[in-house]
């Protein structure tokens, strides 16, 4: 007697059309990853105010408007770079804030939506490119490894100040617009091709947005090399005509890479400098290769400020990841490509890197690590490849998903000082025009240069008590002090001064009383009245100066 039940072709059938589903739907998961990861990491950042280096920016965009005018001070920062005495030459940032000044005016959060949306974008960018890599195989592991590859990037606690700070948006211009060029230049099919233009267009962006924006060149040879390595044709035609066309190729990228070093050596006369402090490179000297190694191994624990962790358990577990992706690379050729693309985009990153980073505490060159990040998602994206083995499978995904999860406990743990930061400096301006506004006589206003390890007022002194932030100008009657200048402004004025204090528990400042430098104790006593006042910030930053700013 025949067997009931359900033909086995109407089974294959069925089957067939859960699969294109499931790959239908694991196709358009991707920008909704993106956007709830995005909003569950840094919606809190969006009520926050400007922070640091953004007054400096929006004081010197708001001077252009009152004098100048705003299209002739950006074509001066497009000729000469940043005026502020150091090597920076980042134009299209600076673009970037003013239109969002013109847009908005002050409204930060509006700022900090714009920032937050272009880190979406590069996620996005991000996820496709590594989707385009492993093109061949079934799509639904392509689209489920583009989903990894932006997931982690989102969650890598590498460097979340690039997206908490308005100021860092150079770093996300310079990322964006290098995952653009190489969309373009996958996507064109010779040198006359408009899409081949276009890739050139972004990777001249890429280095107008920032210096990571050199990195750039390095993700087309990797791009470059995987197409060496994998591409039949080249069995056929030769590896040497391979090395040509890459060759001739990538010429147009090398020339706007030379333009660029050679603008910045007429600019400022160092093309590779990008600080003062920035230490000359000597790479014929292994000591100087010893220090940046070990430096390099330390700044994986604190990679943006000090305060800034990346716990061991995370470190191991993406270890491990790392090396199953070499062991399957042998095998795996999709595999292969995302670990020869991500791999040589990340260590020629960390190589540019190096030289930036100071032997003693942070450096400029260590928001790189954001670009880094990508680099290393991509390569540990691969490890999400699905093989024969399902206990080897099961394994792979658990262990992806507890480094995601970690991850997400980090991050939030470290980005909660930059939302205290945010929240408290919303209510500093009024603060100071309240202090200001009942007092006749000049007040000193001690506020922590940060807090918690997240920029607060360092580099804002001037710009918080003037316009545009203040509708009236109120610096004849406070004065904002740091605590790396308490010492230097009250011995340099020894006369009794009425002062107050940043409380940021109340985000209000609390009266300390008059302070003079001429009690021989002074010191000391001002120390006891800040922890009485409740001012740990500030005097946590002050005990962290060193030995001969604090005596």
């Amino acid at each position: 007697m025949r067997a009931k039940g359900v033909p086995k072709r109407s089974r294959r059938r069925m089957s067939a059309t859960l699969a294109g589903r499931l790959t239908s739907a694991s196709r358009h998961l991707l920008p909704f990853v993106v956007v709830a990861l995005s909003l569950a990491l840094y919606g809190r950042t969006l009520g926050g105010f400007f922070q640091a280096d953004d007054f400096g920016y929006i004081q010197q965009i708001a001077d252009w408007g009152e004098k100048e005018g705003l299209t002739h001070g950006l074509a001066e920062i497009w000729r000469r770079g940043r005026p502020t005495g150091t090597n920076a030459y980042r134009p299209l940032a600076v673009s970037l804030f003013t239109l969002e000044y013109s847009l908005f005016g002050t409204r930060a959060t509006c700022w900090r939506f714009v920032h937050l949306s272009l880190h979406m974008a590069s996620a996005l960018l991000l996820g496709l490119l590594a989707r385009r890599l492993v093109d061949g195989g079934p799509p639904r592991r392509g689209a489920m490894i583009g989903t990894v590859a932006a997931s982690l990037f989102i969650l890598q606690p590498a460097s979340p100040e690039v997206v908490a700070w308005i100021a860092t948006g150079g770093d996300v211009l310079a990322l964006l617009f290098t995952l653009l060029m190489a969309h373009c230049y996958l996507q064109s099919k010779g040198r006359q091709d408009c899409w081949y233009a276009a890739s050139l267009v972004c990777c001249a962006l890429a280095l107008a947005a920032k210096e990571t924006g050199l990195i750039a060149l390095a993700l087309l040879i990797g791009l470059h090399a995987a197409a060496l390595v994998e591409d039949p044709k080249g069995r056929s035609c030769g590896r040497w005509a391979l090395v040509v066309e890459a060759g001739r190729r990538l010429s147009p990228c090398l020339v706007i890479l030379l333009g660029y070093l050679a603008l910045r050596w007429q600019i400022f006369g160092d093309p590779f400098a990008v600080t003062s402090g920035t230490p000359q490179a000597r790479p014929l000297e292994a000591a100087w290769w010893q220090g940046r190694m070990a430096l390099l191994w330390q700044m994986l624990a604190p990679p943006v400020v000090a305060e800034s962790r990346l716990e061991p358990s995370i470190r191991w577990i993406s270890a491990a990841l790392f090396c199953s992706v070499l062991a399957r690379a042998l095998v795996d050729p999709a595999l292969r490509r995302l670990l020869l693309v991500g791999g040589i985009w990340g260590i020629s990153a960390t190589a540019l890197l190096l030289p930036h980073l100071y032997l003693r505490g942070w450096a400029e060159g260590s928001r790189g690590f954001y670009m880094i990040g990508a680099a290393f998602s991509l390569c540990l994206s691969a490890s999400a490849l699905p093989s024969r083995l399902r206990v080897a499978n099961a394994g792979i995904w658990s262990t992806i998903f507890l480094l995601a999860m970690l991850m997400f406990v980090q991050q939030q743990r470290i980005l909660e000082p930059w939302v205290i930061a945010g929240r408290s400096m919303r209510s500093l301006p009024a603060e100071i025009a309240r202090v200001a506004a009942t007092l006749r006589d000049r007040n000193v206003l001690l506020t922590p240069d940060r807090i918690r390890g997240a920029y607060f007022a360092q580099n804002a002194q001037g710009s918080i008590v003037s316009p545009p932030i203040q509708e009236r100008r109120q610096s004849d009657k406070v004065v904002l002090v740091i605590p790396r200048s308490v010492k230097k402004f009250f011995e340099a004025q020894p006369v009794p001064r009425p002062s107050w204090c940043w409380n940021v528990r109340e985000s209000r400042y609390r009266y300390l009383g008059e302070i003079s430098s001429a009690v021989p104790d002074w010191l000391p006593r001002l120390q006891r009245t800040l922890r009485d006042a409740g001012c740990r910030d500030f005097l946590a930053s002050f005990r962290s100066l060193p030995r001969p700013l604090r005596e």
